[in-house]
């Protein structure tokens, strides 16, 4: 494979543990508010979160610290991305429920 190509997934696979993670957060926080045990969601939640993304960059570190720098960048795509479709559905919920 050429330098780019992996540079590329490089970054596309930090977008998609980016996205995993905070999308993971977002769901814990709905989640947790209902749950009759939180503390234990939030545990749980938090160690196979950090626990995934450190296993992603961990690898990536393994090769090169320009592999882990493109990682964190789509890391951070996917954190706006995520960031994006919570205040879209968060501003729905809350036109929908004002009248």
């Amino acid at each position: 494979m050429t330098l780019a190509l992996i540079i590329i997934l490089n970054f596309v696979a930090g977008a998609i543990v980016g996205l995993s993670f905070f999308g993971a957060l977002w769901w814990t926080v709905q989640k947790g508010v209902r749950s009759s045990r939180p503390a234990l969601l939030f545990t749980m939640s938090l160690i196979l979160r950090m626990g995934f993304s450190f296993l992603f960059f961990f690898i990536l570190a393994k090769y090169s610290w320009i592999y882990l720098l493109v990682g964190l960048a789509g890391f951070q795509v996917g954190r706006m991305m995520m960031n994006y479709q919570t205040q879209k559905k968060s501003f729905e919920f809350r036109r929908v429920h004002a009248s």
